[in-house]
């Protein structure tokens, strides 16, 4: 199978399950939470993976625990992070989701995602025969 090429955003997920969203000025208890590992990009490139492709990831995440956690997670996918850079001073991305009822509302903090500018890397990676 081709190389897969995949340049996109990781993010770490937090879904919050409660029974209303606040309205301004208020606090309220919700009934759960769990992380995952997401971001567009980094949901195909494990998707991809999982059906035996070779891939590579093109992304940034910040130097913090959950930049950390999406590389450890990244890595045991057997996706190839070389071309995932730790941006300092910057948080990775992530998703706040609260899930009221089964329906989603999302708060997207980018982060690190944004401050991906190596075009030129890219380019010289790819090959004819990728897939990107």
């Amino acid at each position: 199978m081709n190389k897969v090429v995949v340049l996109g955003s990781i993010n770490v997920d937090m879904v919050m399950e409660t029974q209303k969203l606040p309205r301004i000025g208020e606090t309220i208890l919700g009934n759960a939470i769990d992380y995952f590992m997401g971001g567009k990009g980094a949901n195909q490139a494990v998707a991809v993976s999982r059906i035996g492709a070779k891939v590579e990831l093109f992304g940034k995440v910040g130097d913090d625990t959950f930049g950390e956690k999406a590389l450890r997670h990244l890595e045991n996918e057997k996706i190839n992070t070389a071309h995932i850079s730790v941006e300092e001073n910057i948080f990775t991305g992530v998703a706040s989701i609260f899930r009221i009822n089964g329906d989603n509302s999302i708060v997207v903090l980018p982060g690190a995602n944004m401050l991906f500018e190596d075009i030129s890397t890219l380019a010289d990676c790819l090959q004819k025969e990728d897939i990107f």
